[in-house]
């Protein structure tokens, strides 16, 4: 089992734990709290609310001909029990969960006091430290699998407990490790309008003296798409400070508009998204909305629904799903975390929304449900790390573009070096991410999939590899094309 160290470095590698978005996921080679002092623990020590004051280790944790060449903590018994606190923000949405384990030569695994994974050697029954395993694990080293459903985890603090067995009392060796992965899950989270030049709205006709492109800023509420006495128009509404990440997936998207007067009559529009890195805010100049290039994916809304009641917000004034158009944004090259988003809406008929100029707190608001999108810019900010985490990649599997969160410890040096890059399992480097310094916080990168030659690279297991001062950690990645 002298490999297990190699084995770990190329497939479930050595780090922090994942901070983002409040998911439980942890890398192998993490932080647990042990006890391997040969006493029966019962079921008590497996309960949620169990106090111990048990000593911590980062595994690979072991012993004997196994462990001493390859474990991190060293343990002296055939029968331990491990304890970690995991932190989730929202359960119900996690999925894809796995962990993947190194335990020779048995283990069961509770979470929150519940029975989540046995191992095959483990016999059936309530376990103790006594009884022979079914057998002796081989390959010692294989790393095992285990899908984990979503429903042993609750929102807040969870507690993960896996007692290892050796074969037998007297066992040479014994060894564990295990990473956990999974998909944390989407959040919603809403954007609004926030200044006056961000709502406009662009003449189509030459009715009551304005002229076609003219671009109307200060005005007291949006028509979709015609105004009485001035025609049809084109209306942009761009959204500031996106807390959406590179490489997020954006599971649903929507524009909820608040009803400024009553419409009734027969309505169709059609969304489009700006298609630009950062979107300006709109200008007076003419064709300020209809001179910029736009995406070439679209979304009608059909038979808009009639707006009977001002002040009105509610299902009949959402867009249908817009997230394709956001996707497309996220998704370009150039895109980075707060940039603006526009959305420009075409069409017939009339529906007439707030707007910031006539009530901003009741201007359109956009709201978007996805993996990779946070709360806020400011919040990232605000808690400065403590310690440096390199954190999962997200998404992951990945295709074509995934995001790398770097938490930037508070006592970072201002003018030490960071670097970030990209290996095969050959250990062979494929590309450098980012190589410079940075300030404490949060330093997000993408990556296309593509060597430092710009040459896409092929499908696999990829290293990405986290390097400043005393600071050496990595983590693995799955590009899938």
């Amino acid at each position: 089992m002298k490999n297990l160290g190699l084995l770990f470095a190329a497939i479930l590698l050595f780090c922090g734990t994942n901070s983002f978005a409040q998911s439980p996921f942890f890398p192998a080679g993490s932080s647990w709290s042990y006890l391997d002092d040969g006493t029966d623990q019962g079921t008590a020590w497996r309960e949620v609310g169990f106090v111990q004051t048990w000593p911590t280790g980062p595994t690979p944790i072991g012993f004997g001909g196994n462990g001493n060449g390859d474990a991190t903590t060293i343990i002296k018994n055939n029968c331990t029990y491990l304890l970690k606190t995991v932190t989730v923000g929202s359960a119900a949405g996690l999925s894809n969960l796995m962990m993947n384990i190194v335990h020779d030569d048995g283990a069961i695994v509770y979470i929150n006091g519940v029975e989540a994974i046995r191992s095959a050697l483990i016999p059936s029954g309530e376990p103790d430290c006594v009884t022979d395993l079914l057998g002796f694990k081989d390959p010692e080293a294989e790393v095992v699998s285990y899908p984990v459903s979503d429903s042993f985890f609750v929102d807040g603090d969870n507690l993960i407990a896996v007692l290892l067995r050796n074969q037998r009392e007297g066992s040479s060796d014994i060894q564990f490790d295990m990473e956990f992965t999974g998909d944390p899950a989407a959040q919603w989270v809403s954007f609004q309008v926030a200044a006056s030049s961000d709502d406009a709205e662009e003449h189509l006709d030459t009715n009551n003296g304005d002229a076609i492109g003219d671009v109307d800023i200060p005005s007291s509420d949006l028509e979709l798409c015609f105004e009485s006495g001035t025609g049809d128009q084109l209306v942009g509404i761009r959204f500031t400070g996106l807390t959406i990440a590179p490489g997020a997936k954006i599971d649903s998207a929507y524009i909820q508009f608040t009803v400024d007067s009553d419409n009734d009559g027969a309505t169709s529009v059609t969304i489009r998204a700006e298609d630009a890195d950062s979107s300006a805010t709109f200008t007076a100049d003419a064709f300020n909305i209809s001179s910029r290039s736009t995406t070439t994916l679209s979304q009608d809304w059909q038979n808009i629904p009639t707006w009977a009641t001002a002040g009105d917000a509610g299902p009949d004034q959402q867009t249908p799903d817009i997230s394709a158009l956001v996707q497309a944004v996220i998704d370009r090259p150039g895109y980075a975390l707060g940039n603006p988003i526009t959305l420009i809406i075409s069409g017939t008929g009339e529906r007439e929304a707030e707007s910031w100029d006539g009530d901003a707190s009741a201007a359109p608001r956009l709201f978007i449900k996805g993996v990779g999108v946070t709360t806020s810019v400011e919040d990232e900010g605000a808690n400065v790390p403590v310690t440096f985490v390199l954190n999962q990649n997200y998404p992951n599997p990945f295709n074509p573009r995934t995001t790398i969160q770097v938490d930037i410890a508070a006592n970072h040096p201002s003018n030490q070096n960071i670097s970030v890059e990209i290996y095969d399992l050959l250990g062979r480097k494929v590309r450098t991410l980012f190589n410079g310094t940075h300030s404490p916080g949060t330093l997000h990168l993408s990556w296309d999939a593509t060597d430092d030659l710009g040459a896409a690279v092929a499908t696999g297991i990829y290293i990405y590899r986290l390097r400043t001062g005393a600071t050496d950690v990595a983590r693995r990645m799955i590009l899938l094309r």
